[in-house]
């Protein structure tokens, strides 16, 4: 079995996060960031234990929002919960926004026809012509032919009718 020290947590995440809460000019000595960094370590494996027997009671293997929510309840820590509901909220919201970001530079970048990476020497990014996307599109459509002529005769005369190639999605 693996001791404490195995998994406890980084010392600079502990010390910005006391930085963080505590107000400023507020000294700290060595032995105080020792002991936040273990009672932080035992309090996330004890929540974390718990959040495992509630999913475990829900019999599915993966801890989830709700099991950690149940866990801090179990644990008496309900006062707790409203600020982590909150605090989860925002960080999926955050996290949405950050996915569509992505989402529409990949669809900007695949209509305006620009590749990544390609930059000259002043960091603008090249784009790329027709010429040069040419021979991918006719590789696809060589595909997407082969393909169709494995199909029925209704579906092969409703994709050869379509001329657009849309952006393929990951």
């Amino acid at each position: 079995m693996s001791s404490i020290e195995d998994h406890e947590l980084p010392k600079a995440n502990v010390t910005r996060v006391l930085k963080h809460a505590l107000p400023p000019g507020t000294a700290l000595q060595k032995n105080a960031k020792l002991a936040v960094s273990k009672a932080s370590t035992v309090f996330i494996n004890y929540i974390t234990s718990l959040a495992h027997d509630a999913a475990k009671s829900n019999n599915h293997k993966t801890i989830t929002p709700v099991d950690v929510m149940k866990a801090m309840e179990i644990a008496e820590l309900d006062h707790l919960l409203p600020q982590l509901k909150e605090r989860l909220q925002e960080y999926q919201t955050l996290q949405n926004e950050k996915k569509q970001r992505r989402k529409d530079k990949q669809n900007d970048s695949a209509t305006s026809g620009t590749k990544r990476g390609l930059e000259d020497e002043n960091g603008e990014q090249d784009d790329l012509t027709n010429e040069q996307s040419e021979p991918r599109k006719k590789a696809k459509d060589s595909d997407d032919r082969e393909n169709n002529n494995n199909a029925s005769v209704e579906t092969t005369t409703t994709a050869t009718n379509s001329n657009s190639i849309e952006p393929m999605e990951e």
